[in-house]
């Protein structure tokens, strides 16, 4: 339902996207943080491109609202001990903990509300 359309032409849309860079800026911030988990979360991981990236430093897992933009993160990520859960990050649960929590680009326009930035 969600970006039904819109996750056939979202990496076309995201190709002058720095993935590489964004993913450099997200561990030197971990690190500067002294957080010590590796157990990462991205809300809004889309079709999975940062979490590419974060997997071989960190135990990832994504969660999308679109099961289509997790149809294409899942087969790039197929093999690769990286955990994929369809959910609203507004209000979710994997059964999991997590010691870091992403969300990256223009997941924060999905918050419509104060109400939501508060959850």
């Amino acid at each position: 339902m969600y970006y039904k359309n819109f996750s056939k032409v979202y990496d076309k849309f995201m190709q002058h996207c720095d993935y590489d860079q964004w993913a450099n800026l997200i561990k030197d911030k971990i690190k500067e943080s002294g957080v010590e988990g590796k157990k990462l979360l991205d809300l809004g991981c889309g079709t999975g491109e940062t979490l590419l990236r974060l997997k071989d430093d960190f135990d990832c897992s994504g969660l999308d609202l679109s099961a289509d933009m997790l149809t294409i993160a899942n087969k790039k990520l197929k093999n690769k001990n990286v955990k994929l859960f369809l959910g609203d990050m507004r209000e979710f649960s994997t059964g999991e903990t997590y010691d870091i929590i992403v969300s990256l680009f223009d997941t924060v326009n999905h918050l419509t509300s104060l109400e939501d930035l508060m959850t």
